[in-house]
């Protein structure tokens, strides 16, 4: 087992393991931690099956259409509901932002079966530039979960630059191939780390939040 691979199974366990975490936050029915917690449950789903597919040596890259996607949106309406005197600008942006490129596929469906650039610029850059101008705020003031706010800030801006490059890294030498999907897998588990230490600072002792306003 590889240094990849090893990277790749422990952010999957960190994965599961803020799914578990945070149910409570679904329970309480909180807008914001409902919305993080689908989002988590969907990546795991798109992981397993993504894992399920390799081992029977099937192509798994149309999967990366539903990752970006889901978690546009999970994550749009995460900070939808942070966004408060924002919200509805956000959720325009979102609905417009999917029906465009969902329409792509339509018009080309051989986007299907590659990196959509596209895709993964219009989806990770809003997410980033929600994270930074709520990075701004906290520069300000105190706000609720900014650790996920880091995380998704360190994890999208960085990704984005990789899969970006993904269909020409398909065509690299494997080592160099190898080394950029070890530092995804690298930023993947410290981004879980920071959902984790979210919960561990400030949810398990259900600690008032502040909100935005």
């Amino acid at each position: 087992m590889n240094l990849q691979d090893v990277l790749s199974y422990s952010s999957n366990l960190l994965l599961l393991l803020n799914v578990v975490l945070y149910f409570k936050g679904f329970l309480k029915k909180e807008k914001a931690l409902v919305c993080f917690w689908l989002y988590l449950v969907m990546m795991l789903i798109i992981e397993f099956v993504s894992i399920w597919l390799f081992l029977k040596s099937e192509p798994n890259l149309f999967l990366s259409h539903f990752y970006f996607m889901l978690q546009f949106i999970c994550l749009s309406y995460f900070y939808a509901d942070l966004f408060v005197d924002k919200n509805r600008i956000v959720k325009y942006l979102t609905g417009i932002v999917s029906v465009v490129l969902l329409s792509q596929y339509l018009i080309k469906p051989s986007l299907f079966y590659r990196f959509n650039l596209a895709e993964i610029v219009f989806t990770s850059l809003i997410l980033v530039i929600y994270s930074l101008y709520y990075l701004f705020i906290s520069l300000k003031k105190e706000i609720k979960y900014k650790y996920i706010n880091l995380g998704v800030f360190t994890y999208l801006l960085s990704s984005m630059l990789i899969f970006c490059s993904g269909n020409l890294i398909q065509e690299l030498d494997y080592s160099v191939n190898r080394y950029l999907w070890t530092f995804n897998s690298i930023l993947s588990v410290i981004f879980q780390l920071l959902i984790f230490y979210e919960w561990y600072k400030n949810l398990r002792h259900k600690k008032e939040a502040l909100v935005i306003n």
